[in-house]
């Protein structure tokens, strides 16, 4: 099952939602999906945590391949 997670600010409010592979494994051919609320690209404002969140589970999660409107 895919692990869902939220990057949210320090009050709480949601600032991305990720979809990432079960277990937090890249496996291949999985789909990361990255969005913001209304699904809007996340990336202009919340690059750098989503690196530390790649980082985090040693996945390279950049905007070409993450999010889906973005091409």
């Amino acid at each position: 099952m895919p692990l869902f997670l939220t990057l949210r600010d320090r009050e709480g409010n949601p600032l991305a939602t990720a979809m990432l592979p079960p277990g937090g494994k890249d496996r291949g051919g999985f789909r990361i999906i990255i969005v913001a609320a209304c699904n809007a690209d996340p990336y202009p404002e919340q690059d750098a945590a989503i690196a530390a969140l790649g980082a985090h589970f040693g996945l390279t999660l950049d905007r070409h391949r993450c999010f889906p409107y973005g091409r």
